[in-house]
């Protein structure tokens, strides 16, 4: 699977300014995204066609952002949120065992 066709992978933002396709470039690579625009700007000036015709092809093969709010980072903290709150319930589930089975030792030596 491709970057292209993966969810955590490039998207179009809607909160681009044209097409999307920097912005989305930008959150992708947790770059600011005035230096996406800056070097789209400066190929543009010293290749002048061939730049725009890339960017009108990746508007066409990039996927848009989902719309209920889904960023490749949000994802990945839900993620790692999620594992952390199963990994925590499991450690509670031990500590509980464990610190029955030793009352239960202590209750049955020092009652006696």
């Amino acid at each position: 699977m491709t970057d292209f066709e993966s969810p955590n992978g490039w998207h179009r933002s809607e909160k681009g300014i044209f097409l999307g396709i920097c912005k989305g470039l930008a959150e992708w690579r947790d770059v600011p995204v005035f230096w996406i625009r800056f070097a789209m700007v400066a190929l543009t000036i010293f290749t002048f066609p061939l730049p725009i015709f890339i960017y009108i092809f990746l508007a066409f093969i990039t996927p848009k952002a989902r719309k209920d709010g889904w960023t490749p980072k949000n994802s990945e903290y839900r993620t790692v949120n999620q594992t952390l709150d199963s990994l925590e319930r499991r450690t509670r589930r031990v500590e509980d065992a464990v610190v029955n089975r030793e009352t239960d030792w202590d209750r049955r030596f020092h009652d006696k």
